[in-house]
């Protein structure tokens, strides 16, 4: 990679700071997992299923293998540029300004249009559990309160940002955790067994579909200018946070498939909750709801925190 332009954003010496390198491991392998486990988790067993029946976990191994690959390359260039921006600076550095606005326009135009049309999912979950917020008002007020809370933590700090971005993380991730705990011991061994190998291009054909369930990496790394030790920071965290990942994805798809079997095709609109009901009864289903609730509240706020350093990082390189 060529030296130019710089690969930190660390003010030179007698300049006055910028920004405060505050995020750890922990915090940036939480943010990562944040972005990754979204909403589409609770829906994503049944479109497993049904493109492969029960070699849906075989699927999801041979995403985890491919995106490794991925993330070995953010590994390696997160670890040696360390400014704002992600794979926008990333890409900058290696092949020049107008590759890298390029790639920090694309960057930045997807994760705002995402955020908008995640914000408007949590609206919806949280009208399906709190019926009297469903109106135009409500739903009015609970988007300002939303957007206007996050930005107000965010402007505040990235350590604050960052501490409400690893709590929601853990909020959204307990739901899951006692679906998997729970749910073990109801599970069908013929429910899971694998009669036979689907083809390789049925195989290919899945995991290009459920391969979307491990993007974020890229929206994640955007404040990296406020990563501590990125050289040992980064690859770590991206390590933890994909291994924790995949056995995840791999333990719910094993526990809904194990207990519904065949029906899991057919509870498209919420695999999770239909599973949960049937071992814990009609809480479980309202756990799984309010779980959707917890994710997408969990990937709003960690886009407001990653998505505002692209701007950032253009105005530093004269862009804006």
């Amino acid at each position: 990679m060529p030296t130019q332009p710089p690969l930190s954003d660390v003010p030179a010496a007698g300049s006055r700071p910028s920004l405060i390198r505050a995020v750890g491991v922990w915090g940036l392998a939480a943010s990562i997992v944040n972005l990754i486990v979204g909403g589409g988790i609770f829906v994503l067993p049944a479109l497993g299923y049904k493109l492969v029946g029960r070699a849906a976990p075989v699927a999801y191994l041979l995403c985890g293998a491919m995106v490794a690959l991925i993330v070995m390359c953010f590994a390696e260039a997160g670890s040696r540029v360390s400014r704002t921006g992600g794979p926008y600076a990333y890409i900058e550095v290696a092949f020049g300004p107008f590759a890298g606005f390029l790639a920090g326009m694309m960057l930045w135009l997807m994760g705002t249009l995402v955020t908008a049309a995640v914000a408007t999912m949590f609206l919806g979950s949280v009208a399906g559990v709190i019926p009297s917020l469903g109106s135009t008002p409500g739903r009015t007020l609970l988007l300002i309160a939303l957007i206007g809370g996050l930005t107000w933590i965010n402007v505040r700090g990235v350590r604050q940002g960052t501490r409400v971005v690893t709590a929601v993380s853990a909020a959204k991730l307990l739901p899951l955790l006692i679906l998997i705990l729970f749910g073990l011991p109801a599970v069908r061994g013929s429910n899971i067994a694998i009669p036979a190998m689907p083809g390789v291009a049925s195989l290919a054909r899945a995991s290009i579909v459920l391969i979307f369930a491990f993007a974020g990496v890229e929206s994640a790394l955007v404040p990296s200018g406020e990563v501590q030790d990125p050289a040992r920071t980064v690859p770590r965290a991206l390590f933890f946070a994909l291994c924790g990942i995949t056995f995840l994805y791999l333990a719910i798809q094993l526990v809904a498939q194990g207990v519904l079997g065949a029906a899991l095709a057919t509870a498209k609109d919420a695999p999770l909750a239909t599973a949960s009901e049937r071992f814990l009864g009609p809480g479980g289903r309202t756990l799984m709801l309010v779980g959707a609730v917890i994710s997408t509240l969990g990937y709003v706020g960690g886009m407001t925190l990653a998505i505002p350093r692209t701007l950032y990082a253009f105005g530093r390189d004269g862009i804006l």
